[in-house]
């Protein structure tokens, strides 16, 4: 298929494309708006090392099978060798689900978004689940090799069953399941989970307010400040630095008891800074570390924090692997407290981890996006053989 050349200059993060380098793009998608950025370091110039984001403009190249079949053809391929669909809450598409989409099409991978709330789920004894179908949007469809579950810690109760309704068909293989939805969703039930393997981690209590008994929280808890945090929340929001007594016992005239929370001591010496890594079946992709800008106590991507590659170690690898297993994830983003020099513990785990700061991180040479893909591919040949 003809294909249309666009060119582009190095830059250490995400760029418009310009002047002095070449990519080609499947000429099929040039009619939905495309604004293609990359991201490479300035030294690179093999494109094994380089990520192309096409970043559409109009969401229907991304939700439509039959958009993604042309853009498969378009980069060479005669058929899709594995479908998949990536579902979540949200209509709107964000980069992460963009570019595992993009991936898959690079590698003959038939990927596309779809939304949970237009799924139909219905408790039947009488469903064939060797049909392999389900309802989506008032259509019956076949339904992928594979789906990838990136509702988060927002998931809803009907969310939660569809997941189980998914799983009940042998034939789909569903990656973060909802046995590690469960675990994953709630801090608390994370934090539970971790400890009685013995994972270090920092102490936690579960907050029922109106708080009453202080004394015996600073004694669970030490000393000011200390973390309160939404048990569901994410992307940073819904955390709250305490820093003595007199604001916990004012929060108990403003804090919601339709929410559910958690206090938690404050590690000081990772105070504006923590490590994220990416956990895929047993095998770390990769780390990061997360510098907040603003002087606040968070660090997270989607608040400001400034993204930095940060070196692996054994003990940083194992702590993530068995995070991830025990949390009975496939997929993970596993955050990481520095409490003393090489001295670790786990603040939470993410069922849905972004990868934008990943991957301007580590200047396209950790590609999440292909990680995402090729796993998806392994874990599907790995099932297939145990059928």
């Amino acid at each position: 298929m003809t294909k249309e050349i666009y060119t582009s200059s190095s830059s250490s993060s995400a760029s418009e494309l310009s002047s002095s380098r070449e990519i080609t793009i499947p000429e099929y998608a040039l009619s939905f708006q495309l604004k293609p950025k990359y991201i490479s370091s300035s030294s690179s110039s093999s494109h094994s090392k380089m990520i192309i984001y096409l970043n559409a403009q109009d969401d229907t190249l991304y939700n439509s099978e039959e958009h993604g079949l042309q853009m498969i053809k378009g980069f060479g391929y005669k058929k899709a060798k594995l479908r998949v669909w990536i579902i979540s809450t949200n209509q709107e598409l964000n980069y992460t689900r963009r570019r595992i989409i993009e991936e898959g099409w690079r590698a003959g991978v038939l990927v596309s978004s779809k939304v949970t709330g237009l799924f139909s789920v219905c408790a039947d004894s009488e469903t064939d689940l060797l049909q392999n179908q389900v309802e989506y949007d008032g259509k019956i469809v076949e339904l992928p090799n594979v789906i990838i579950n990136r509702c988060g810690a927002k998931i809803t109760y009907c969310e939660m069953a569809l997941l189980r309704f998914l799983e009940s068909f042998e034939q789909c293989l569903v990656l973060n399941s909802s046995k590690g939805m469960e675990i994953s969703k709630d801090k608390l039930v994370t934090m539970q989970t971790l400890a009685r393997k013995r994972i270090s981690i920092p102490k936690t209590i579960a907050a029922t307010f109106p708080l009453t008994r202080f004394e015996w929280i600073e004694q669970k808890l030490g000393g000011y400040p200390k973390v309160l945090k939404k048990t569901n929340g994410s992307q940073g929001k819904g955390i709250i630095l305490i820093k003595d007594r007199n604001q916990l016992q004012d929060l108990n005239e403003i804090i919601s008891t339709s929410n559910n929370w958690i206090l938690q001591e404050f590690i000081s010496n990772s105070s504006g800074k923590d490590l994220r890594i990416i956990v895929m079946g047993d095998m770390v992709v990769g780390s990061m570390m997360r510098k907040s800008t603003n002087g606040n106590f968070k660090a997270n991507f989607h608040q400001g924090a400034l993204c930095e590659k940060f070196p692996m170690n054994e003990e940083l690898e194992r702590l993530a692997r068995l995070t991830t297993k025990e949390c009975h994830l496939d997929i993970s983003g596993v955050d990481i407290l520095l409490d003393h020099e090489n001295v670790y513990k786990i603040c939470e785990i993410n069922s849905s981890p972004g990868c934008e700061g990943f991957e301007q991180a580590h200047c396209g040479e950790i590609n999440i996006g292909r990680e995402t893909i090729e796993f998806c591919l392994r874990e599907h040949n790995k099932r297939r053989s145990n059928l």
